[in-house]
């Protein structure tokens, strides 16, 4: 038997094999580009309010997307926008240091589902082959190399912080020591709720696999104590959202619990790129996934737990429950979305449910070696190809129409990309298609406007900007483009109604403010020119005469 010290020494080379496969795999992604899909929203549009630290407590009082597109729905994910801005300090435009956080992240997640792996399991070679494909499943690459995937990544870390206190408290002979360790749980769960709201079903995944997985039922204490550890926090969560006016209606309950009822067949789905990930899309949609890797994937779990004793089948049985647990938040919002970076907290759960399998096999190091070895390479390579798709806009508005032709979002993304290339024409077909799929979808309108307004047809892009406000009287861009396209038209006065409105609803909107200045120094007013020249020297723009 090691002493343990060779077992810490040989920890330590676990952890860094593991750190090792990340580097290897996504190092690379460092110098891929922003996507342009939410985090457009997130970090690109909102770059010089994020370069200022000061802004930081703001990030508290606003949701994750600015303005919510839905009262009542709003994300609020403050800790996510914190590290966007913590990033934005190395240049609020720079995609790189986005990206080290994003592969940072998931390896700081990688050593902790190993760490908790090895404290569930006797076999630290089952959990270090487990937490390795973990590190390159090709179903978690969108969350990896999608910089608004990190808002999954957080929330697990916190989570199994949380998870790893929660297990470590009651072993404690200290009472302090107690005390602190359910502390660390209540502030842990805290971050991960404040990093994304399924993080909620935390107490219910520990107490559920502590039972199911080690058939001991909670005691009235036990339970009292976690509910009290939990309670706390989410108070304290539920009171910040309410300020957002993310706490949600009955009716917009009823309607969410009828989406999650109707998306039910998507966890089979997703129970298929977990275990055959081939059949993998940036944007993945319903329509247009196979249905072949969930029909495959049934027949290996059956397989796996054949001629397996009660203890492992319990144990295995845990772990599943986990997966499709930690699935069932995602569902009343998902809307035929089958989004990849979902699948980062519930692979957790499938993954234990494999190393508790190759424990009862009791393989020796270089058996196991020999088993994960060859699916560690096969999903690597998968990995490594896939991340191609997210190496800049244009590669992923490919991938993503290419994948999922039926998606109205994968339409839109693919025509933005075709009209930042110059492709008008083709855009126009994307933006068509768009609306052909989803007649209501917001943004659609006014990107037709643009294809309008770059052809000189003014007044079908006056109407396109006008239906797009009718629908979406909030955003900011259509009253901008709008303004165009009544200047274009000699009707000076009704533009500026339109770019005042456009410089309200978004103050760092620079085109705005800029035509602003630009028609007030043109027709002599110069107290209102000299206002809109001070807005924009205030956005970090030097104004020249």
């Amino acid at each position: 038997m090691a002493s343990p010290r060779a077992e810490r020494i040989k920890q330590v080379w676990r952890c860094l094999l593991l750190l090792a496969l990340v580097a290897v795999l996504y190092g690379r992604t460092l110098s891929f580009e922003f996507a342009y899909v939410d985090d457009s929203r997130l970090v690109i549009d909102r770059a010089r309010f994020l370069s200022d630290l000061s802004n930081a407590p703001k990030l508290f009082r606003e949701p994750y997307f600015v303005p919510a597109e839905r009262r009542g729905e709003g994300y609020y994910r403050p800790l996510v926008s914190l590290t966007y801005m913590l990033d934005a300090q190395g240049g609020p435009l720079s995609p790189a240091a986005y990206h080290r956080t994003n592969v940072a992240l998931h390896a700081a997640a990688c050593l902790l589902v190993f760490a908790l792996f090895s404290l569930l399991l006797a076999n630290r070679n089952a959990a270090l082959a487990c937490a390795a494909v973990f590190a390159v499943h090709p179903a978690l690459t969108e969350t990896v190399v999608w910089i608004p995937g990190r808002n999954d990544t957080i929330a697990v870390i916190f989570m199994i912080l949380a998870w790893i206190a929660h297990l470590a408290a009651p072993k404690s002979q200290s009472a302090a020591r107690r005390l602190l360790l359910w502390a660390a749980y209540a502030v842990s769960f805290l971050f991960a709720l404040l990093s994304k709201e399924a993080a909620i079903m935390l107490p219910l995944l520990v107490v559920g696999h502590h039972w199911l997985a080690d058939r001991v039922r909670p005691t009235s204490r036990s339970l009292a104590i976690l509910l009290a550890a939990s309670a706390a926090p989410i108070i304290i969560w539920a009171t910040l959202r309410a300020q957002i006016g993310a706490e949600g209606s009955t009716e917009s309950l009823f309607q969410r619990a009828g989406v999650a009822v109707a998306e039910l067949p998507s966890l089979l789905l997703f129970l298929g790129k977990a275990v055959f990930p081939f059949d993998l899309a940036p944007l993945a949609h319903q329509k247009d996934s196979s249905w072949l890797p969930a029909l495959a994937a049934l027949p290996v779990v059956s397989i796996a737990f054949y001629r397996v004793n009660a203890d492992v089948a319990r144990r295995m049985a845990a772990g599943f429950a986990f997966f499709f647990l930690a699935l069932a938040p995602t569902l009343p919002v998902s809307d035929t979305l089958i989004l990849e970076n979902r699948l980062y907290l519930p692979m957790i759960g499938l993954l234990y449910a494999a190393a508790v399998r190759i424990q009862a096999l009791a393989l020796s190091l270089r058996a196991v070696a020999l088993l994960a070895g060859p699916v560690v390479a096969l999903f690597g390579a998968l990995a490594f190809r896939y991340s191609d798709g997210f190496r800049d806009r244009h590669a992923f508005a490919a991938s993503a129409v290419h994948a999922s032709p039926n998606l109205a979002l994968a339409q839109m993304t693919h025509g933005n990309s075709l009209l930042v290339h110059g492709n008008i024409d083709a855009a126009e077909t994307a933006y068509q298609a768009t609306l052909r799929l989803d007649p209501n979808r917001t943004i659609a309108h006014n990107n037709l406007g643009v294809v309008h307004l770059r052809r000189n047809n003014v007044p079908a892009a006056e109407a396109e900007f006008r239906v797009e406000l009718a629908r979406n009287p909030t955003y900011a861009p259509a009253h901008y483009n709008l303004g165009l396209a009544l200047y274009r038209t000699g009707r000076g006065a009704e533009a500026v109604t339109a770019w005042l409105r456009a410089a309200e609803l978004e103050p760092d909107h620079v085109d705005a403010v800029g035509e602003l200045w630009a028609y007030f120094s043109r027709t002599g007013d110069t107290a209102r020119a000299a206002e809109f020249r001070s807005r924009l020297e205030r956005l970090g723009l030097k104004v020249v005469k």
